[in-house]
């Protein structure tokens, strides 16, 4: 199962299982009888959260990402963090209690 969150014609998709990996979907619509097409990569870099499950992930006003909680085998996770997409970047910006 995958979620999705769609801005300017690119969906980013994590999977609702405890999991590490980020996805970029490039979709072009078809236009005046061009065929529709998708793009799929990976979006890999070297600062990023930890694996999780459960977590809530939003789109900003600015269409970055945020992410905050989620689980990771018996540990709740409590830190938020935020994905530019401009920079395609992590920043992990604060935790939570709770």
């Amino acid at each position: 199962i995958l979620r999705c969150i769609c801005s300017e014609g690119i969906i980013l998709a994590a999977r609702t299982l405890v999991a590490n990996d980020f996805y970029e979907i490039k979709v072009t619509i078809p236009y005046k009888g061009a065929s529709a097409s998708a793009e799929v990569r990976l979006i890999n870099t070297e600062i990023h959260p930890s694996p999780r499950g459960g977590h809530f992930m939003v789109a900003t006003r600015d269409s970055d990402i945020c992410i905050f909680g989620g689980k990771r085998s018996q540990k709740y996770e409590k830190s938020v963090w935020h994905f530019s997409l401009v920079s395609r970047e992590w920043l992990e910006i604060g935790s939570f209690e709770g």
